[in-house]
């Protein structure tokens, strides 16, 4: 028994050096079959307001759409291209209170791998103030 461990301990740096090599030219096929594109999302992408305390009014500069720049393999591609609504833009008003913000856009995209690499703008400003309502009677 003593003499099987000392032989692979012996070519265990061949093992080692085996399986690198073989997740390299793995990896390197994958690649060479999908590779990625950096492309901009053809439609403009319209921007939600999450979390709102609905004590407070806002007013800013609040973007209507953003533009997405993204890297991913081709077959991601597709899968965007041909799935509506796969990409959404926010902001998250959520603990904020009275005051101006410069608050970043963020985007969710039901589909991996991918990368964002740009969003065209990148942020909001916003003013959020508290609001009074006043019940006249007649």
């Amino acid at each position: 028994m003593t003499n099987w461990l000392k032989k692979l301990l012996k070519d265990l740096p061949t093992l080692i050096l085996s399986f690198l090599l073989s997740v390299a030219v793995w990896i390197s096929a994958v690649t060479a079959a999908d590779p990625n594109d950096t492309r901009q999302y053809p439609q403009p992408v319209p921007v939600e307001v999450l979390g709102l305390n609905p004590d407070l009014s806002l007013s800013g500069e609040i973007p209507d759409t953003v533009s997405v720049t993204m890297n991913a393999p081709s077959s991601t591609w597709t899968k965007i291209l041909s799935t509506p609504n796969v990409i959404k833009a926010y902001i998250d008003l959520s603990d904020k209170v009275e005051g101006d913000y410069e608050i970043k856009i963020n985007i969710q995209i039901e589909a991996r791998p991918l990368e964002v690499i740009l969003i065209d703008p990148a942020l909001a400003s916003v003013h959020l103030e508290y609001s009074a309502n006043v019940d006249m009677a007649i």
